[in-house]
């Protein structure tokens, strides 16, 4: 449940619906184990300011008095925020909560901004959605944020990330991401049977374990064992680098860097008393 938030409004409220390379770094970062309170209020100023969070952010107040032809720019960034945060979830279909924990994420970040204008929009809100999908333990890599925003860049939504975090620590509490919290969803959207994507798992866990995959993210990780459980798999399991690539927003030569550490500890990597074909995986 999210906690009210207030918005500066200067003398009339007026009520408007709102329109609906690798990863590693941002895996594992420095910043992966840090915590930040989204929902506190403690830096924003209380005063004159007008009931802004109720019913899942369904709702936001602003305005300046009718006829006077100002616009708070405050207000605007806010709206605009929210709408591109809307829109972007809406192009994967992420649920409420993490649309709303990403709005407070939003909102925080720009009360404590010194200045309003913020450089990009979309780079903000999109980098407030990965914040929020890896503390509702729903992660997103980096290429998919970057595909639903459109226009900005991947070094500029991690900027971006980077400096949230920084804002408003030590306030956030992220989950950090293991191969699992990617595998249901990338078998899923490859129709792998649910013998391949046990097989995969188990490689992605027993990767870890024995510490062959040191410094790869979780999302590539995932990607890879997935790749061999599939090539060691019957033809209608198989998939290709490139498949499993279009689906995880994970780069094909990622994929293959990583399964590269994967291969020579094949044979220890599979669960015991599966029948899988190992020679007939690629080696390069």
């Amino acid at each position: 449940n999210l906690e009210e938030h207030n918005l500066l409004v200067p003398v009339v409220i007026k009520q408007e619906k709102l329109s609906d390379s690798d990863d590693d770094y941002l895996h594992d970062s420095q910043f992966g184990s840090e915590t930040i309170n989204p929902t506190s209020t403690s830096t924003l100023n209380p005063t004159n300011r007008s009931k802004l969070f109720r019913r899942g952010l369904s709702t936001i107040f602003v305005g300046y008095p009718q006829g006077s032809g100002k616009s708070n720019y405050s207000d605007r960034s806010l709206l605009a925020g929210f709408r591109e945060i809307s829109t972007m979830s809406d192009r994967i279909n992420l649920p409420q909560n993490i649309q709303d924990r990403a709005k407070v994420f939003y909102l925080s970040y720009l009360d404590e901004q010194k200045t309003l204008k913020l450089r990009s929009t979309t780079a903000v809100a999109a980098a407030c959605i990965f914040i929020a999908c890896k503390q509702e333990a729903n992660p997103r890599t980096m290429n998919e944020i970057c595909a639903i925003s459109g226009a900005a860049s991947k070094k500029e939504i991690t900027r971006y990330y980077k400096a949230i975090i920084l804002t408003l620590e030590p306030s956030i509490n992220i989950h950090r991401s293991t191969s699992r919290d990617f595998m249901s969803r990338f078998c899923a959207s490859l129709s792998l049977s649910r013998a391949v994507q046990f097989n995969a798992s188990h490689i992605a866990q027993k990767a870890v374990e024995l510490d062959v995959v040191s410094g790869r993210s979780p999302s590539s990780v995932a990607a890879a064992a997935i790749f061999m459980a599939s090539q060691a798999a019957s033809t209608d399991d198989i998939r290709s680098s490139k498949d499993i690539s279009d689906i995880s927003g994970v780069a094909e030569t990622t994929i293959k860097q990583s399964y590269k550490l994967l291969f020579p500890h094949a044979e220890s990597l599979f669960p015991e008393n599966v029948k899988v074909q190992l020679n007939a995986l690629p080696v390069y």
